[in-house]
């Protein structure tokens, strides 16, 4: 059984409801409304921790206006109202770095056409730490990037296209269990955004009387093996939370001057 369930409603990109249990690499539900073990959104409700402007959770809350738990802050709702001030500009600052370094890495797919599918290999390399089959690998840690030449084929059904990997940028998850290590696998499923032009396919049947076989290559591009639309929600999510908790900041040293 699947271990989340979100709703098809969206409110500035984030569904208006999200719930997770077990079963799920991560722990995290986001939402407007979000329900986990640790929640995150403009209600949250966590059975470890929530952040938000109204949080619960038997622990350890984090309410921008609310909060309710064992260890709360709060300026409504808890008892340490002039303590969250700076737990607030804590987490507010620590959202924001982190949706910037998301924008850094995956700001370009937000900005133009995107092609998105399923990596088709005709070959493969071997990733020595996870002895993984796999077109293309990156190994930050030890700056080690190899692959070979991959298609990608579109969830719309449109023509394939032919990935180069000579100019070719990968921005990869980081593999559960590993360090700085991700990898691209036949079948993953991958977008990809850059310089696609058609060029002669040697490989290819002919279509016509000196007609040469054409195929779709990018010949410079990124290649992610993120959710890109997934990805974007939480992008906004995380901006529009690091707003409320500095706004929320600043709020509160106003009315604490004004007192």
């Amino acid at each position: 059984m699947r271990g989340e369930w979100r709703s098809k409603a969206t409110l500035f990109g984030l569904p208006v409801v999200h719930v997770k249990w077990r079963g799920t690499p991560d722990r995290v539900a986001s939402g407007i409304v979000a329900v986990g073990p640790v929640a995150c959104g403009v209600v949250a409700i966590g059975w470890l921790g929530a952040l938000g402007p109204i949080a619960c959770a038997p622990f350890m809350a984090v309410g921008l206006v609310f909060g309710a738990g064992l260890v709360r802050l709060g300026w409504l709702g808890g008892s340490h109202g002039l303590a969250a001030i700076p737990i607030w500009f804590i987490v507010g600052v620590l959202f924001l770095g982190a949706a910037s370094d998301l924008w850094e890495r995956l700001g370009r797919f937000f900005r133009g056409p995107i092609v998105g599918g399923r990596v088709v290999a005709k070959d493969t390399v071997r990733e020595l730490t996870s002895s993984t089959d796999c077109v293309q690998y990156d190994a930050s840690r030890i700056g080690h990037q190899r692959g070979c030449d991959f298609e990608v084929a579109p969830h719309d059904g449109s023509e394939p296209v032919f990935v180069l990997t000579e100019k070719l940028e990968l921005v990869l998850r980081q593999r559960p269990g590993y360090v700085d290590l991700g990898w691209i696998a036949p079948g993953d499923a991958v977008a990809i955004i850059g310089e696609i032009e058609t060029r002669a396919d040697p490989a290819g049947p002919p279509h016509g009387y000196r007609q040469p076989p054409l195929r779709r290559v990018l010949v410079r591009g990124t290649v992610t093996d993120y959710d890109v639309g997934l990805t974007r929600s939480l992008l906004i999510g995380w901006f529009l939370l690091a707003a409320a908790y500095l706004g929320g900041v600043l709020a509160a040293i106003c009315l604490l001057l004004r007192g």
